[in-house]
């Protein structure tokens, strides 16, 4: 089963996908979009608010190509520390688990 944060990340990229498969990566190509459901319109809003997303003065949406960028390395960042933390985490609870049985 899928986690949450999976699931985001999924509907993350389906919306990114879209507007990048219609060529919607500057200002002079920006299309229209209107969400599917509520969750697809609370992930827009994200990406809006981090500035991936942006929008025309015609009403029209299109993916910021450096902010998508700057966005994905910034996430990838996150995850790694992620990671990292959990991996000395368990080291840790292992060798503490070590001292206290011999």
């Amino acid at each position: 089963m899928a986690t949450f944060p999976a699931i985001r990340t999924r509907r993350w990229r389906r919306i990114i996908a879209h507007f990048l498969s219609k060529g919607a990566s500057s200002r002079d190509k920006a299309i229209a979009w209107e969400p599917q459901n509520e969750a697809d319109r609370s992930l827009f809003e994200d990406l809006r608010a981090r500035g991936v997303v942006k929008q025309d003065n015609r009403g029209g949406f299109y993916v910021d190509m450096d902010a998508y960028g700057r966005d994905a390395e910034i996430r990838g960042r996150i995850r790694t520390g992620a990671i990292v933390a959990t991996l000395l985490g368990m080291i840790g609870g292992a060798a503490a688990l070590r001292k206290r049985r011999g």
